[in-house]
């Protein structure tokens, strides 16, 4: 049985996968970044760290070898079990331990086992088909140069500030001329501007006699109240608020089968509703640590009951759920 497969597989889809017995791998989101001494730049990818601490098994990778290899639950762990003595073997005897696409774990001089990623495999599936590249530096040659020349013509040279000034008298001698006009119009005729008011209504209402003047209607918009609206308007209502999906922290019930993380919380409320409509006990289970909320179809207080679910559940229709223990 080829166990580095599973491995590489669950590396794409999870953050942690965890060797029952051995260790696990948890992946950390880097961002894009530049070698400035080779001029290289590399896309975003995910880095992986080894802890020889998470060897709880959380039915993950045994639930993906049972799918894969047509095998029980138990004869999966079983098969998991003498991969990782074999492997505790070979650091012993000081051997490496190659993972396919995932990296090595040797032993240093201490005895602290250590692990590298291999560079050939990006497990960020945001970054598909993204690959490092050089750009070679661009040589700007004279630029300086140029930069000197145009300081030199600013500063030595004295005539640019007269022909700056002469152009500024030529623009303001160019508009004092309609101005000066404008004003001398507006000073002539303030009584005719003053009593604009009249000569605007006389041109307004020129056909019509003083006493339709004073009929005029008036053409002041006029404005209700709320209250006044709604009276005549009894069809608008306020939208109903509906209250949002609760998110479920029940200590008593540590295990939830994940079938879904969104980085909505509408998206996950829309998945709960329909599970719910369809007889499960759907709720959502907390975040991720990226934010993600994660939609649970049950949750349970026993363990057994726990993973017996789930394989149920992932040979029907729900084939890519696992299990969470909080």
């Amino acid at each position: 049985m080829n166990c580095n497969k599973y491995i590489s597989e669950l590396l794409f889809e999870y953050d942690c996968v965890i060797i029952p017995g051995f260790g696990g791998f948890i992946g950390n989101y880097t961002p894009a970044r530049i070698q400035t001494s080779y001029h290289t730049f590399f896309p975003p990818f995910k880095s992986l760290l080894f802890n020889a601490n998470l060897k709880q098994n959380d039915g993950l990778l045994a639930v993906r070898i049972s799918h894969g290899e047509k095998m029980s639950y138990a004869d999966a762990l079983l098969s998991i079990g003498s991969i990782v003595n074999s492997w505790y073997k070979q650091l012993n005897s000081g051997l490496t331990i190659d993972i396919d696409h995932v990296g090595k774990l040797y032993n240093d001089k201490e005895g602290n086992l250590l692990f590298e990623q291999t560079t050939e495999i990006n497990f960020l599936s945001e970054s598909y088909g993204l690959s490092a590249f050089i750009s070679p530096a661009i040589r700007r040659q004279g630029v300086g140069r140029k930069f000197e020349k145009k300081i030199l013509q600013f500063t030595e040279s004295p005539s640019h500030n007269q022909r700056y000034i002469s152009k500024i008298l030529k623009w303001a001698a160019f508009l004092a001329l309609p101005i000066g006009t404008a004003a001398l119009l507006g000073i002539s005729n303030f009584d005719m501007i003053k009593s604009l008011s009249v000569a605007y209504s006389g041109m307004l209402f020129s056909n019509s006699s003083p006493e339709a003047v004073k009929r005029a209607p008036s053409l002041r918009p006029t404005f209700k109240s709320k209250q006044e609206v709604v009276k005549a308007s009894p069809s608008l209502r306020e939208p109903v608020k509906q209250e949002p999906v609760v998110v479920k922290t029940d200590q008593a019930k540590p295990f939830a089968i994940i079938v879904g993380a969104f980085k909505f919380l509408e998206n996950a409320e829309g998945l709960v509703s329909d599970l719910r409509s369809k007889g499960y006990d759907a709720v959502i289970a907390g975040q991720t640590k990226t934010g993600l909320y994660r939609v649970s179809l049950h949750t349970f207080s026993d363990k057994n009951e726990a993973f017996e679910q789930l394989v149920l559940v992932r040979s029907k229709e729900f084939s890519s759920a696992w299990l969470l223990v909080k």
